[in-house]
């Protein structure tokens, strides 16, 4: 497959959503941004090294004031995640 067949496709799979997005870092940036992937139909990987984080996120917790605990539930009911299996990268995209 040429560039331009492979930047077809890549775009193809954005158009239709049917991409993973992966994010690195869940901190005040990462997570806003997982999240408004996620809520315009994107799933989402998010990448941390912070294990409890990780594991609050996929609680459906959050750690900032201004995201709403069932902002984070509804996302990973729509597919976002949060990993430090940094082997998941070959997933997205």
């Amino acid at each position: 497959m040429n560039k331009r067949e492979r930047n077809k496709s890549i775009q193809e799979k954005i158009s239709s959503k049917d991409f993973i997005v992966g994010i690195f870092g869940l901190g005040y940036v990462g997570v806003p941004l997982s999240l408004r992937f996620n809520q315009v139909g994107f799933k989402v990987i998010g990448f941390d090294i912070d294990e409890s984080k990780i594991k609050s996120i996929n609680e459906g917790k959050t750690f900032f004031r201004h995201i709403d605990e069932s902002t984070v539930q509804e996302a990973i009911s729509k597919g976002f995640m949060a990993t430090s299996d940094f082997s998941l990268v070959s997933k997205t995209l």
